[in-house]
This record gives C-alpha cells, sequence and structure tokens, in this order.
C-alpha cells in the first residue's frame, strides 16, 4: 500500500494540493464545464439511489453528460497507471 502512496505523492509531486480536504483532489485534473447541469444531475442521481456514493457519483456524471455536460483540462492518465498497477498487485 504504501507504494501506491509513494507513486501517486511522486506523480503529483510541484501540484498544490491540499490533503486535508480529499473531494478537491478529484478536479485537480479536470473541471466541469456547467456547474448548473452538474447540480441538476446530482440531484436527480441522489433522488435515484436515497443518498451519495460512489455509485451515486458515476450514475451523476452518466446523467451530466446526457444533459450536454463536459469537462475542461486534461486527465492525468499516470495516476490511473499507478493505481491500476498496486490493484493488480493486491
Amino acid at each position: 500500500m504504501n507504494s501506491l502512496l509513494e507513486e501517486c505523492l511522486e506523480i503529483l509531486k510541484g501540484k498544490k494540493i491540499n490533503f486535508l480536504s480529499p473531494p478537491k483532489v478529484l478536479f485537480l485534473f479536470s473541471k466541469r464545464r456547467n456547474p448548473k447541469k452538474w447540480a441538476k444531475a446530482k440531484r436527480k442521481a441522489i433522488s435515484k439511489t436515497g443518498k451519495w456514493s460512489a455509485y451515486t457519483a458515476g450514475l451523476a456524471v452518466k446523467y451530466y453528460k446526457e444533459s450536454g455536460g463536459g469537462y475542461v483540462g486534461k486527465k492525468d492518465k499516470s495516476l490511473n497507471k499507478a493505481i491500476k498497477k498496486v490493484q493488480k498487485e493486491e
């Protein structure tokens, strides 16, 4: 597990991150273009599942994209590779 943390920290070195508020890390690489559409998609997803969860987040993204919402910025694929590598090891 330490290897994942070390790899992620190495990738994120030099980028400003507040580790005390993890949800902000999710928006490090891309940003939603339309906050109003996201809020509507999020409400719709929560109304379907009843609470916020990983499943609800995925559903909200689906609804957001279906409504024409998009993202600005690059996706850092190196971080995804590090996570997948550790998942294979487990």
